[in-house]
Protein backbone atom coordinates (compact mmCIF):
# COMPACT_ATOMS: atom_id res chain seq x y z
CA UNK A 1 0.00 0.00 0.00
CA UNK A 2 1.10 3.56 -0.74
CA UNK A 3 0.50 7.03 0.55
CA UNK A 4 -3.11 7.73 1.93
CA UNK A 5 -5.14 10.64 1.25
CA UNK A 6 -6.67 10.47 4.57
CA UNK A 7 -10.57 12.02 5.36
CA UNK A 8 -11.41 12.35 9.17
CA UNK A 9 -14.74 13.66 9.80
CA UNK A 10 -16.50 13.87 13.43
CA UNK A 11 -20.55 14.65 13.52
CA UNK A 12 -22.82 15.03 15.89
CA UNK A 13 -25.37 12.41 13.89
CA UNK A 14 -24.71 9.46 12.45
CA UNK A 15 -23.97 9.47 8.49
CA UNK A 16 -26.35 6.44 6.79
CA UNK A 17 -23.52 4.19 5.26
CA UNK A 18 -26.36 4.36 2.42
CA UNK A 19 -26.30 7.84 1.57
CA UNK A 20 -22.37 7.71 1.38
CA UNK A 21 -22.66 4.72 -1.41
CA UNK A 22 -25.49 6.50 -3.07
CA UNK A 23 -23.39 9.71 -3.28
CA UNK A 24 -20.28 7.99 -4.74
CA UNK A 25 -22.54 6.27 -7.14
CA UNK A 26 -23.67 9.69 -8.14
CA UNK A 27 -19.85 10.75 -8.57
CA UNK A 28 -19.47 7.54 -10.48
CA UNK A 29 -17.55 5.16 -8.24
CA UNK A 30 -18.27 2.13 -7.44
CA UNK A 31 -16.96 0.82 -4.11
CA UNK A 32 -16.45 -2.94 -3.78
CA UNK A 33 -16.19 -4.00 0.51
CA UNK A 34 -13.54 -6.63 0.61
CA UNK A 35 -13.58 -7.11 4.59
CA UNK A 36 -15.70 -6.12 7.50
CA UNK A 37 -15.10 -6.29 10.89
CA UNK A 38 -15.80 -4.65 14.59
CA UNK A 39 -13.11 -4.01 17.50
CA UNK A 40 -14.12 -2.92 21.00
CA UNK A 41 -10.67 -1.13 21.06
CA UNK A 42 -7.48 -0.15 19.00
CA UNK A 43 -5.83 -3.32 20.56
CA UNK A 44 -8.72 -5.38 18.53
CA UNK A 45 -10.27 -6.70 21.25
CA UNK A 46 -13.02 -8.87 20.39
CA UNK A 47 -11.98 -8.94 16.55
CA UNK A 48 -15.44 -10.08 14.73
CA UNK A 49 -15.79 -10.60 10.99
CA UNK A 50 -18.92 -8.91 9.79
CA UNK A 51 -21.05 -10.00 6.33
CA UNK A 52 -19.68 -7.43 3.41
CA UNK A 53 -23.60 -7.07 2.61
CA UNK A 54 -23.47 -3.62 4.51
CA UNK A 55 -26.51 -2.36 6.13
CA UNK A 56 -27.04 0.54 7.90
CA UNK A 57 -29.04 -1.72 10.46
CA UNK A 58 -25.94 -3.47 11.24
CA UNK A 59 -23.81 -0.73 11.55
CA UNK A 60 -26.04 0.99 14.00
CA UNK A 61 -26.37 -1.79 15.71
CA UNK A 62 -22.38 -2.27 16.15
CA UNK A 63 -22.38 1.76 17.16
CA UNK A 64 -25.04 1.51 20.13
CA UNK A 65 -23.03 -1.98 21.10
CA UNK A 66 -19.57 0.63 21.05
CA UNK A 67 -17.67 -1.41 18.97
CA UNK A 68 -15.46 0.40 15.80
CA UNK A 69 -16.32 -0.92 12.58
CA UNK A 70 -13.34 -1.18 9.97
CA UNK A 71 -14.40 -1.83 6.04
CA UNK A 72 -11.52 -2.57 3.60
CA UNK A 73 -12.81 -1.87 0.04
CA UNK A 74 -11.35 -0.96 -3.38
CA UNK A 75 -12.79 1.67 -4.86
CA UNK A 76 -13.55 1.30 -8.74
CA UNK A 77 -12.09 -1.92 -8.49
CA UNK A 78 -8.02 -1.19 -8.23
CA UNK A 79 -8.04 1.54 -5.27
CA UNK A 80 -7.44 0.60 -1.92
CA UNK A 81 -9.54 2.48 0.22
CA UNK A 82 -11.82 2.01 3.49
CA UNK A 83 -13.23 2.99 6.56
CA UNK A 84 -13.34 3.35 10.62
CA UNK A 85 -16.63 4.52 12.14
CA UNK A 86 -16.78 4.91 15.46
CA UNK A 87 -19.28 6.25 18.51
CA UNK A 88 -16.15 7.67 20.54
CA UNK A 89 -16.03 8.75 24.23
CA UNK A 90 -16.52 12.37 23.58
CA UNK A 91 -19.82 11.39 22.34
CA UNK A 92 -19.79 12.07 18.86
CA UNK A 93 -19.34 9.83 15.78
CA UNK A 94 -15.82 9.41 14.00
CA UNK A 95 -15.40 8.75 10.72
CA UNK A 96 -11.79 7.84 9.04
CA UNK A 97 -11.86 7.47 5.66
CA UNK A 98 -8.70 6.53 3.77
CA UNK A 99 -8.12 6.15 -0.26
CA UNK A 100 -4.42 4.70 -1.46
CA UNK A 101 -3.40 7.70 -3.64
CA UNK A 102 -1.03 5.96 -5.50
CA UNK A 103 -3.11 5.24 -8.53
CA UNK A 104 -4.96 8.37 -8.65
CA UNK A 105 -2.45 10.78 -9.97
CA UNK A 106 -2.24 13.46 -8.28
CA UNK A 107 0.27 14.64 -5.30
CA UNK A 108 -2.29 15.81 -2.07
CA UNK A 109 0.96 16.20 0.05
CA UNK A 110 -0.35 20.38 -0.46
CA UNK A 111 -3.11 21.80 -2.25
CA UNK A 112 -2.29 23.15 -5.53
CA UNK A 113 -4.16 23.64 -8.85
CA UNK A 114 -4.28 20.18 -9.56
CA UNK A 115 -5.20 18.50 -6.38
CA UNK A 116 -7.43 21.58 -5.57
CA UNK A 117 -10.29 20.22 -7.42
CA UNK A 118 -9.70 16.61 -5.93
CA UNK A 119 -10.04 18.56 -2.22
CA UNK A 120 -13.47 20.38 -3.45
CA UNK A 121 -14.86 16.99 -4.32
CA UNK A 122 -14.52 16.25 -0.93
CA UNK A 123 -15.80 19.42 0.52
CA UNK A 124 -18.96 18.54 -1.80
CA UNK A 125 -19.26 15.27 -0.09
CA UNK A 126 -19.34 16.74 3.27
CA UNK A 127 -21.57 19.78 1.74
CA UNK A 128 -24.04 16.99 0.73
CA UNK A 129 -24.14 14.42 3.46
CA UNK A 130 -23.78 16.30 6.61
CA UNK A 131 -25.91 19.27 7.82
CA UNK A 132 -23.90 21.75 8.94
CA UNK A 133 -25.42 22.10 12.49
CA UNK A 134 -24.28 18.22 12.98
CA UNK A 135 -20.68 18.55 11.71
CA UNK A 136 -18.12 19.58 14.36
CA UNK A 137 -14.84 19.48 12.09
CA UNK A 138 -13.51 17.56 9.10
CA UNK A 139 -9.83 17.06 9.02
CA UNK A 140 -8.26 16.04 5.19
CA UNK A 141 -4.38 15.51 4.20
CA UNK A 142 -2.21 13.25 2.92
CA UNK A 143 -1.28 10.51 6.03
CA UNK A 144 -3.07 12.61 8.83
CA UNK A 145 -3.10 12.67 12.51
CA UNK A 146 -5.79 13.98 13.86
CA UNK A 147 -6.70 13.25 17.29
CA UNK A 148 -9.69 13.30 19.30
CA UNK A 149 -10.79 16.20 21.94
CA UNK A 150 -14.00 17.36 23.21
CA UNK A 151 -12.76 20.89 21.90
CA UNK A 152 -11.80 21.77 18.41
CA UNK A 153 -9.15 24.18 19.44
CA UNK A 154 -7.52 21.40 20.79
CA UNK A 155 -8.40 18.65 17.89
CA UNK A 156 -6.61 21.11 15.21
CA UNK A 157 -3.61 22.35 17.73
CA UNK A 158 -3.30 18.40 18.23
CA UNK A 159 -3.06 17.03 14.77
CA UNK A 160 -0.80 16.57 12.39
CA UNK A 161 -0.23 17.04 8.30
CA UNK A 162 -3.56 18.49 8.18
CA UNK A 163 -4.02 20.55 4.73
CA UNK A 164 -7.40 21.48 5.16
CA UNK A 165 -9.84 21.93 8.04
CA UNK A 166 -13.79 22.14 7.32
CA UNK A 167 -16.18 23.57 9.97
CA UNK A 168 -19.28 24.42 10.09
CA UNK A 169 -18.43 28.06 11.72
CA UNK A 170 -15.72 31.05 11.19
CA UNK A 171 -12.40 30.33 13.34
CA UNK A 172 -8.95 31.64 13.75
CA UNK A 173 -6.45 28.79 12.53
CA UNK A 174 -3.20 29.90 12.27
CA UNK A 175 -0.91 29.67 9.09
CA UNK A 176 -4.33 28.78 7.23
CA UNK A 177 -5.91 30.70 4.65
CA UNK A 178 -9.87 30.83 5.39
CA UNK A 179 -12.78 30.84 2.90
CA UNK A 180 -16.52 30.13 2.39
CA UNK A 181 -18.08 27.30 0.39
CA UNK A 182 -22.02 27.80 0.81
CA UNK A 183 -22.55 27.12 4.78
CA UNK A 184 -19.05 25.66 5.36
CA UNK A 185 -15.87 27.31 6.10
CA UNK A 186 -12.63 26.04 4.63
CA UNK A 187 -9.42 26.33 5.97
CA UNK A 188 -6.49 25.43 3.65
CA UNK A 189 -2.47 25.38 4.64
CA UNK A 190 -0.56 28.41 3.86
CA UNK A 191 2.40 27.35 2.50
CA UNK A 192 6.17 30.11 2.04
CA UNK A 193 7.29 29.94 -1.68
CA UNK A 194 11.21 29.55 -1.85
CA UNK A 195 12.73 30.92 -5.12
CA UNK A 196 16.07 29.97 -5.98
Amino acid sequence: MGANIEITVYTRENIAFSRIIDFLRNEEISLTIENMETIKDWGFTGCRKLSVEISDTIINQELNRNNIILIYAFANKNINCGVQIEYNKYGFYEYGFYLDINLIGIDVCYINKHSEVFYNKIADAIKELIDPKDLIICGIGEETLVESYDDVNMIIEKSSFVERWILPSKMKINNYSESQYDKLYIYDKNYISVVD
